[in-house]
């Protein structure tokens, strides 16, 4: 009785831990598909920065004047491709805090960012929901804006 005890606990134990690692795990997924993110857009990588989102996803963002406006994927990263082209300097965006929350097919990322451009920078913060999908997690929806 008390082997098959021992056995039980252990592996109680073992599935929590399982639980645990693939809780990390899809954690550093996230942080990892962030980074991409703004790496992709720093590096002005268009085809991997619209790769980092769902083919359906849905991006909003607020007007000066407080207005929350929506854009679908295409017409979205042709936007930024537009200001990357249009841009004199170079343009590095970097997050500086990332939150994350997970379950098995969604998560979420709270992120803090500044954005340099020549001797111009500006904070605001992203917020990210992600899909898993067969081939990693992508951006199903993102709303994001400047810090005043």
């Amino acid at each position: 009785m008390n082997r098959l005890l021992l056995i039980v606990v252990t592996l109680m134990g073992l599935s929590g831990w399982a639980a645990n690692g693939r809780a990390a795990s899809a954690e550093e997924e996230i942080r990892t598909a962030v980074e991409h993110y703004f790496q992709s857009w720093s590096a002005a990588d268009m085809k991997a920065y619209q790769a980092c989102f769902h083919d359906d996803a849905v991006i909003f963002f607020t007007a000066k004047d407080g207005r929350l406006l929506r854009s679908m994927l295409v017409p979205f990263v042709e936007s930024q491709r537009l200001a990357q082209s249009a841009s004199q300097s170079p343009m590095r965006e970097v997050p500086t805090k990332i939150q994350v929350e997970t379950s098995e097919k969604f998560a979420s990322a709270l992120v803090h960012w500044e954005l340099t451009k020549g001797g111009e920078m500006k904070r605001g913060v992203d917020v990210f929901t992600f899909v898993k999908q067969a081939d990693g997690w992508k951006i199903g929806s993102l709303v994001f804006g400047e810090d005043d």
